[in-house]
């Protein structure tokens, strides 16, 4: 019940917990596996949108943005599924001072999933 009590607590556009157990068909412990390998890997891909921003490459920035947003889809982060959109959108029209933004923004969601993901961790 605790736990229960502790992951209804986090805002749902953040991590749909409910939605993504039910989407994924695991139970809550092989969640937190999945969530523990989304947050540890996401930082890469990020990586690779910041070395296309400065390369002046958008089809890699349009590609690691994709997989990011595949990644968070499966888990229902909601709000990193939506700066990853726009970063796509950015990266497809080949502005790439926007995502500088808004890479900034997925960085400070990651931080704030990863502080609630304690919540689900005990």
């Amino acid at each position: 019940m605790e736990n229960k009590l502790a992951f209804d607590s986090i805002p749902k556009d953040i991590l749909d917990i409910g939605k993504a157990l039910e989407f994924t068909g695991v139970d809550l412990d092989t969640f937190r596996e999945l969530l523990g390998i989304f947050l540890q890997h996401v930082p890469s891909v990020a990586e690779d949108i910041q070395d296309g921003v400065i390369s002046g490459d958008a089809v890699k920035v349009l590609k690691a943005a994709h997989t990011i947003k595949g990644s968070a889809a499966n888990i229902h982060a909601g709000r990193i599924i939506e700066i990853a959109k726009a970063i796509e959108k950015s990266a497809g029209e080949g502005e790439l001072e926007i995502v500088k933004d808004l890479l900034n923004g997925l960085s400070n969601e990651m931080s704030v999933l990863a502080n609630y993901s304690g919540k689900i961790s005990g």
